[in-house]
């Protein structure tokens, strides 16, 4: 701790902008401000002489929300007794504009400072704000509170350690300059005032490396040294450190000079400490909003996708189709879609997205909505994948890729055609085994203009599975092997292939996302 040495007090104005106007107001009219006034919305101003109301010549500070009706000395005229009339002439001689013009001006002039006051309030917040950023961004709804919290923490500090006045700088970014934050018994006009320069600020870099500078007498011989930023007789300056690293100062100041010891230097890390957990907390709670928002963002994206997705369900007599989606984040990147086209075939598509993040998901949605708007046309499988290429390519600048595989089958027949695009894999499972439908992968929609798809038809007999599945099933280590060999054993005891194929796949880790679609027919004969 650094100390001065005792002298004698000093004596200035800490009067605002609007009370040095209305003291200009008064000296150049002759009319003063109620100040018995309330403090309530500007309406009329409400003046009376210098001489009767104080016999003084300067006005007491107002606030903008004073209100504005004249109360204008007797007039001889009036009748009044002759001793107040000879009064009200000598009161008369120090107003300089009449009564009309004095309460036009005042009543103007009551709406400027009125207007103000407000601006002046925002911006305390906006400081307290901004001071807080150098922990973290603050939360807006806790601007107000904290503005509030550090201004009754300021004039706690004072009333304890006997001071007059306090102030709190924060650092900028760059740690050259100290912006004015919060004050308490200084003009609130202080906080637009031109930043300090850290660079010969005695007082300030001595307090960030030894925490706490006492100055006993700012008007001595090296009081200048300290480079103050009030013209106060003494002071405390306290660093406001974040994790060990100072984040600005807080100035404590006092009209006279004095003896500080280790009671003020206490007191001022105290508040300092106070004042950067209240910057903390503010800055915390923002940080769980926006963890709470985030969730329930999430959380509304996989309803929504959930909710997207086709119940299993009989598509026609004998045809029973499945699908399900497993994901190692709260959202899908993947879908799947079944329906019946007006020709009366059946149709079934899968795709997954190559991006993995939330990015992928709503590049899978762009990729459905295309597909489900383009179905009401007539369309062969290698169509409609173009179709969706087209509208990837043209409804953004960004890189939308995707794995797709369009399937049309005939309910009568069995008969079917298929389109890939990507890798989505396939397979036709019977009580005999299993075949592949499509033997190649290709390019996935979104990486060329023009589509260069596998195309190839199929014919599904009673009691087979179709089955496609994305290629998080082969990442994670399940062979097709072991997607046939459990297929096969669902059919030949008659259960549900994909549910069995679920409860087999069950024992291997989870670390890709897994999309399987089923369609099995079974007619009786």
């Amino acid at each position: 701790m650094h100390r001065g040495e005792a002298s004698s007090p000093s004596h200035f104005s800490l009067s605002s902008a609007s009370e040095q106007f209305w003291q200009a107001f008064s000296n150049a009219t002759g009319w003063r401000l109620d100040e018995q006034q309330p403090r309530k919305r500007p309406r009329a101003a409400k003046l009376k002489p210098v001489a009767i109301a104080t016999q003084q010549a300067a006005a007491l500070p107002v606030s903008s929300a004073q209100s504005a009706s004249i109360n204008a000395p007797p007039s001889p005229r009036s009748g009044a007794h002759p001793a107040a009339d000879s009064r009200d002439h000598d009161s008369n001689a120090t107003l300089r504009i009449d009564r009309q013009t004095a309460e036009s001006l005042a009543q103007q002039a009551a709406s400027l400072t009125h207007e103000i006051d407000r601006l002046q309030h925002v911006v305390r917040e906006q400081e307290v704000e901004l001071a807080a950023h150098a922990v973290r961004t603050i939360a807006p709804s806790k601007v107000h509170s904290t503005s509030e919290n550090v201004r009754d923490l300021l004039g706690d500090t004072l009333a304890a350690g006997s001071f007059d006045a306090a102030a709190l700088y924060m650092l900028d970014d760059e740690t050259q300059y100290l912006h004015t934050r919060a004050v308490f018994g200084l003009p609130s006009d202080r906080l637009g005032a031109q930043s300090r320069e850290l660079r010969g600020c005695r007082a300030d870099l001595e307090a960030m490396v030894q925490e706490v500078v006492l100055i006993d007498n700012l008007h001595d011989a090296a009081g200048h040294t300290w480079n103050a930023p009030e013209q106060f007789a003494s002071a405390v300056c306290v660093a406001i450190k974040k994790n060990d690293l100072p984040i600005g100062t807080l100035w404590l100041f006092g009209q006279q000079a004095r003896s500080l010891g280790s009671r003020e230097a206490t007191i001022g890390k105290l508040a300092a400490r106070q004042i950067a957990l209240e910057l903390a907390t503010a800055s915390h709670h923002r940080t769980q909003q926006t963890l709470k928002g985030s969730a329930d963002a999430t959380r509304d994206i996989a309803e929504w996708q959930y909710t997207g997705l086709p119940a299993g369900s009989h598509l026609a007599p004998g045809w029973k189709v499945d699908g399900m989606i497993e994901s190692t984040n709260d959202w899908a990147t993947g879908w799947h879609h079944w329906d019946v086209l007006p020709d009366g075939t059946l149709m079934l598509a899968m795709a997954q997205s190559l991006q993995a993040s939330a990015t992928g998901a709503m590049v899978a949605a762009s990729a459905k909505s295309a597909m489900i708007a383009h179905l009401g046309y007539r369309h062969t499988p290698s169509e409609i994948l173009q179709r969706i290429n087209d509208t990837l390519w043209q409804s953004s600048s960004a890189e939308q890729v995707v794995s797709m595989i369009y399937l049309r089958v005939s309910p009568e027949t069995g008969e079917g055609q298929v389109a890939l695009a990507g890798d989505i894999n396939s397979l036709i499972v019977g009580p005999y085994g299993y075949r592949p439908l499509v033997g190649q992968s290709s390019c996935p929609l979104g990486q060329s203009i023009d589509v260069d798809c596998v195309e190839s038809t199929f014919h599904l007999g009673n009691n087979e599975c179709l089955l496609t599945f994305s290629d998080g099933l082969p990442s994670d280590g399940i062979s097709q092997e072991t997607v046939g060999c459990a297929l096969r054993a669902a059919l030949l005891a008659k259960d549900n292939p994909l549910a069995s194929l679920r409860r087999k796949i069950a024992s291997f880790p989870l670390r890709n996302e897994r999309g399987l679609m089923s369609l099995t027919r079974k007619t009786d004969r």
